[in-house]
């Protein structure tokens, strides 16, 4: 039986995974999320980022800083 060689994390799926709340995600996604930031440092900032905005919008408070980048 042929079997095809697992695909690599898509776009889409790396951007649901990043924006997906951290109390969800599995050992292995927190891997692949530090696997990502490792990537480059542009893209570690990026992901910390999403992941900061993404908590602020859940939560609701439009008071918090952001902007302390």
């Amino acid at each position: 039986m042929f079997e095809p060689k697992k695909s690599m994390m898509t776009v889409r799926q790396a951007v649901w995974l990043i924006l997906c709340p951290t109390t969800k995600h599995s050992e292995a996604e927190k891997l692949a999320i530090e696997l990502l930031k490792k990537q480059h440092p542009d893209l570690n900032t990026a992901i910390s980022l999403a992941v900061d905005f993404a908590d602020l919008v859940r939560r609701r408070q439009p008071d918090r800083d952001v902007l302390h980048y």
